[in-house]
């Protein structure tokens, strides 16, 4: 009874142990072996497959309607240029220009896109004072929407039904009637240019 007691006990410590090791963030992913820790990790999705496509003017665009994005951002205001919204067909992208504006007045202008199925978003472009694209052509990021000025979450959620975006009319519309007034736009004071 004594030998059952004692193995029953070094093998509750021997699997205490190796749970320990598993949680250890110094052995954690060690690849000395399996690791379920390892396994539950998130995976970067692969990048969106791109079709060529044409980026709007900015001193094109005109219908600028304000959002809502997280409490953790009501410092800033934020816009998108309804006019700019498109579905591409082939690829089955959302583009857009999206500005961030501060309680100073600057517009900080970008062109984006947003891909519904594997819930990421990239940043083309952003304005610059002379009311132009400046490339910028970054990777791929996850859409998060709990942190600081997360606005591609608020898009996602208007954007995207399931794993598709909705029909680009259908957007459009759903941003509401809304508009910036003349002379508040961006074409007028993008890019450190105050209001």
């Amino acid at each position: 009874m004594k030998r059952l007691a004692l193995i029953a006990t070094l093998l509750g410590l021997s699997a205490g142990v190796h749970a320990a090791e598993y949680n250890n963030p110094q052995t954690a992913g060690d690849n000395t072996g399996f690791n379920v820790m390892d396994m539950l990790k998130d995976k970067e999705p692969p990048a969106p497959l791109e079709k060529p496509f044409d980026r709007p003017a900015l001193s094109s665009l005109k219908q600028w309607a304000p959002f809502t994005v997280n409490y953790e951002s009501r410092r800033n205001s934020f816009y998108i240029a309804v006019d700019s919204i498109t579905v591409s067909p082939d690829d089955k992208l959302v583009r857009y220009a999206v500005a961030v504006v501060p309680k100073g007045g600057v517009w900080n202008v970008t062109y984006e896109a947003l891909d519904c199925n594997s819930a990421q978003y990239r940043v083309f472009a952003y304005g610059t004072s002379d009311g132009q694209w400046q490339d910028l052509n970054r990777k791929w990021q996850k859409v998060v929407k709990a942190n600081y000025n997360a606005y591609s979450g608020a898009l996602l959620d208007d954007f995207c039904r399931f794993d598709d975006p909705l029909p680009q009319d259908d957007i459009r519309k759903g941003l509401g009637k809304e508009r910036v007034a003349p002379g508040q736009q961006p074409g007028v004071n993008i890019g450190g240019q105050g209001s």
